[in-house]
């Protein structure tokens, strides 16, 4: 662990497999996958630094499902144009007294299209798509698609710092 790492990254079995999917796709030389691995491995490094904390907070929307403790990073398969992947994580708290807290990386998804973020993440995590879960405010009351960069807000603090 270098001395500019401010979080330990931890990823969600399903994590695992969707970046080993990018992998194979990126080696394959498959469309914009390369570009899309390369980014988000450059993002997992940012999340480990603390230099990123993603874009902003998830929220809760009914029929969706509850991830006010996500947050979401946007991607870019194609640097020409503009982000249309995510990468979905949650801060944990560290394992012991002393230790760095956690970046649990969920998911790695298309913004758009079936299956939306919401219930693949929820889906993830058991959650079901009604349920509000207690204790997830982390980031405050937020509805879902209520976007915008929380890190420019007075007062708000997406990233834990």
């Amino acid at each position: 662990m270098s001395g500019d790492t401010r979080y330990l990254i931890v990823g969600h079995e399903k994590f695992h497999q969707d970046l080993h999917f990018l992998r194979q796709q990126a080696k394959a030389g498959a469309g914009s996958y390369r570009q899309l691995y390369r980014e988000v491995l450059r993002e997992i490094e940012r999340l480990r630094a603390g230099t990123a904390n993603g874009h902003h907070a998830l929220g809760y929307e009914s029929a969706k499902g509850d991830l006010r403790d996500c947050v979401t990073s946007y991607l870019q398969s194609d640097p020409e144009r503009k982000a249309d992947y995510r990468l979905v994580f949650r801060e944990i708290g560290p394992t012991a007294p002393g230790e760095l807290p956690r970046r649990e990386l969920l998911a790695v998804k298309a913004r758009g299209g079936r299956n939306d973020i919401y219930a693949h993440v929820c889906a993830r995590l058991n959650r079901g798509s009604y349920d509000r879960q207690p204790g997830l405010d982390r980031f405050g009351e937020r509805g879902a698609g209520s976007g915008g960069n929380e890190l420019d807000v007075p007062g708000q603090d997406v990233g834990g710092r």
